[in-house]
């Protein structure tokens, strides 16, 4: 039930906004949705602009919390894969 997903980014871009290299790292053993990718998305066609903020969802490019729970991502527990 859980796809794959592979984001890879130039190295120079990684080089000038090493925050958010850091935080998408980070991020690779947090629990993410499609939403979180959707919103990641949004963030880069809108580079360095952060997209609005929302219940559903965060760009990856921002540290997700470690201990962030299937209720607080908005996964219905039949679809929620611990990490």
């Amino acid at each position: 039930r859980q796809p794959a997903f592979l984001l890879s980014l130039p190295e120079r871009f990684a080089a000038a906004n090493p925050a958010g290299d850091g935080a998408l790292r980070r991020n690779q053993a947090r629990r993410l949705t499609s939403f979180d990718v959707h919103a990641t998305l949004q963030h880069l066609a809108a580079w360095p602009t952060m997209p609005r903020p929302s219940l559903e969802a965060t760009s990856l490019f921002v540290d997700l919390s470690p201990n962030r729970t299937c209720e607080q991502a908005r996964v219905p527990a039949k679809f929620c894969i611990e990490v």
